[in-house]
């Protein structure tokens, strides 16, 4: 019988189910055609068999994968939540302003509508006025001062 390529999976969690013991046993009968795959780390010596199939890393690069998994990855996580908090508190201030600016613009849109319209200006307030008087004396003192 070829099971091949048959794969047990060694699992962590439901080890238990009929599938899986379907497999550990066909493999217990034939184990040519099945193959191991590997769940957890296990140190390896040179020239060593491997128990199980799957990548071999440089212990350098492990470190740096769970270095990664479990500081660089929360502190990143972090950073975006701090981030997230910070953008939220800065919308939520730029809302208040909003309203405010809003409600004073009611306030003072009411105000004007209280006063109503400005009066038309007083005779004595006419820019016309003003400048007929300016050109009368600018003419009376070039006059006398010519005499």
């Amino acid at each position: 019988m070829n099971w091949a390529p048959l794969i047990l999976l060694v699992l962590v969690g439901d080890s238990g189910s009929w599938h899986h013991r379907w497999l550990r046993d066909q493999c217990e009968r034939d184990p040519s055609g099945c193959v191991v795959v590997c769940t957890q780390a296990a140190p390896i010596e040179g020239g060593e068999v491997s128990p199980c199939d799957g990548i071999l890393l440089p212990e350098a690069w492990a470190l740096q994968l769970v270095e990664l998994r479990d500081v660089t990855l929360p502190k990143c996580e972090a950073e975006a939540e701090r981030g997230a908090k910070v953008a939220a508190a800065s919308l939520e201030r730029c809302d208040q302003e909003r309203r405010a600016l809003a409600e004073a613009l009611r306030d003072t849109d009411q105000m004007l509508e209280a006063v109503g319209p400005p009066a038309p200006p007083q005779w004595y307030e006419s820019p016309a006025l003003w400048f007929s008087v300016g050109l009368v004396v600018g003419a009376v003192t070039v006059g006398a001062a010519s005499r």
